[in-house]
């Protein structure tokens, strides 16, 4: 049975990749608009992961799949919006990330057993 707490976690990643952004966008923090979000986004997916902790999710998993969203949405928003380009390298290491917290997730359902 899917535990709810993932949906949780997974939002939590999302805005995990958010705020970043917003941190960039907020010029070093001279842009008060951007940095207040910046910061109230951060802090809004510390909660969101810790409302997923809550549903008795594993710790590991539940931050590797957290901060992997956070490194891989950053990282795509970064080319989508930044006009960032990456070598073919770095493609290779977000989908090792993708790929390590899949399996971490894979070998925790294997533990619920």
């Amino acid at each position: 049975m899917f535990n709810r707490g993932w949906l949780w976690v997974l939002l939590g990643g999302f805005i995990e990749a958010l705020w970043p952004c917003l941190a960039k966008l907020s010029g070093g923090m001279n842009d008060m608009v951007y940095t207040v979000l910046s910061l109230f986004f951060s802090i809004l997916a510390t909660l969101l992961l810790n409302f997923g902790l809550k549903h008795n999710l594993p710790i590991g998993a539940s931050y590797a799949v957290w901060i992997g969203l956070g490194v891989a949405g950053t990282a795509c928003a970064d080319i989508l919006f930044f006009g960032e380009s990456l070598g073919i390298w770095a493609y290779f290491f977000i989908a090792l990330i993708f790929a390590g917290v899949a399996g971490m997730n894979l070998d925790d359902d294997r533990k619920t057993d």
